[in-house]
């Protein structure tokens, strides 16, 4: 471990204290953007359409009418007589919403109650209503399971709790949209430099390589596995200096309602750290040159960003561009942070980040085998 600390010193070195004008640069620059943003360019009100078919027509399906018309954001129309399907394709709807017919019969008999939910096939819009009714239907649930599912004693209940003493006071999100919209854009822009870095950490490889450093390890007392292991943690470590500082930036300075809390941004940045520097080390492997491993991982940053949803909302995309989108890491980082602003359970994002440890993990793994191919070459050559 001595060697790979005094190579990690040395790696720091290069990539902080003798490059600290482009280190400090690529970590103010999301910041920078962020004021420039957060001066000239403003939110419009966002609001969807939502049409919502009652075809209960009970006091139970009143109250999911009701908090579904308490979701801030949503212009909400009841008809019963509206084609789904064309209202979509004419652009009129953005979320239909169905309450079935035996709804009520279902909460008071103990079975499933189901609520459909639909929306435009480019969005991506129903988690966070799906979260809220979830909750409200539980509610109901739990009215109807203490008044032992009794009719009478359950309306009863239903009314209590609909004129409950607690109020509610509904406010206007349009700043916290704002503020979300932002913080989407500072985020794009910070995966972008933090791309960028585990690119330049990468380099140092090609540098070794073209001052004929690269071909002594393999000769010397330091193994393959060694130098790639100092380089790797060097990127890492470099990069995670600027997402604290540019997280420290977005909380201290900045001072934006981010949606959810720092922590959990935190891990999700921490797996786009992993990914950026196995992807990194992946780009250094399969290369010779500088100009290749620049030209290769231009291609695959940009690729990543444009559509992986970091500049440009994934909703906006064409159906098959979403799709491919899916097989971009920065898609499922993207989509988790979105979801956690709409409300949803951080639990519910698990098989999200898990996606984004499986890339980096096929990364790290095609790095090592190309990098085991490339050390018995050397070792046979010499």
């Amino acid at each position: 471990m001595k060697k790979v600390w005094a190579l990690f010193k040395n790696n720091l070195r290069i990539l902080i204290l003798k490059n600290k004008g482009t280190f400090i640069i690529t970590t103010i620059a999301p910041i920078i953007i962020l004021l420039i943003i957060s001066k000239y360019i403003s939110t419009g009100s966002g609001y969807m359409n939502a049409v919502v078919k009652d075809e209960d027509n009970t006091k139970s399906s009143l109250a999911i009418l009701s908090t579904i018309k308490n979701n801030e954001g949503l212009n909400v129309e009841e008809d019963s007589d509206i084609n789904i399907e064309n209202s979509f394709a004419q652009g009129d709807i953005d979320i239909a919403i169905t309450i079935p017919k035996g709804f009520e019969n279902n909460l008071l008999s103990g079975e499933k109650p189901y609520i459909d939910i639909k929306e435009n096939e480019m969005g991506n819009l129903n988690k966070g209503i799906k979260t809220s009714l979830n909750l409200e239907i539980k509610n109901l649930k739990d009215l109807a399971v203490a008044s032992d599912k009794n009719y009478d004693g359950y309306i009863k209940a239903l009314e209590n709790y609909s004129n409950g003493t607690i109020k509610i006071e509904k406010l206007n999100l349009n700043d916290l949209k704002g503020n979300y919209v932002k913080t989407q854009v500072f985020l794009g822009f910070l995966i972008m430099f933090m791309l960028f870095r585990a690119m330049s950490g990468a380099e140092l490889i090609n540098s070794d390589k073209q001052k004929n450093m690269y071909t002594r390890i393999f000769v010397a007392d330091i193994k393959s596995s060694q130098y790639y292991l100092a380089n790797i943690l060097s990127s890492f470590f470099s990069i995670l200096i600027q997402v604290i500082l540019s997280l420290m930036g977005l909380k201290y300075i900045m001072k934006l309602e981010i949606g959810m809390y720092y922590y959990q941004l935190g891990i999700i940045l921490l797996l786009v750290t992993l990914i950026a520097v196995s992807m990194g080390t992946f780009c250094i492997s399969i290369t010779e040159t500088r100009q290749e491993a620049s030209m290769l991982s231009n291609i695959v940053i940009i690729t990543f960003l444009m559509i992986g949803g970091c500049f440009v909302p994934v909703s906006l995309f064409p159906n098959f561009i979403n799709k491919i989108s899916y097989f971009t890491p920065t898609r499922w980082a993207m989509d988790s942070i979105l979801d956690l602003q709409q409300g949803v359970p951080f639990n519910d994002i698990i098989i999200n980040l898990f996606i984004m440890i499986l890339f980096a993990l096929a990364f790290f793994t095609m790095s090592a085998y190309k990098t085991s191919k490339t050390e018995k070459i050397y070792k046979d050559y010499n």
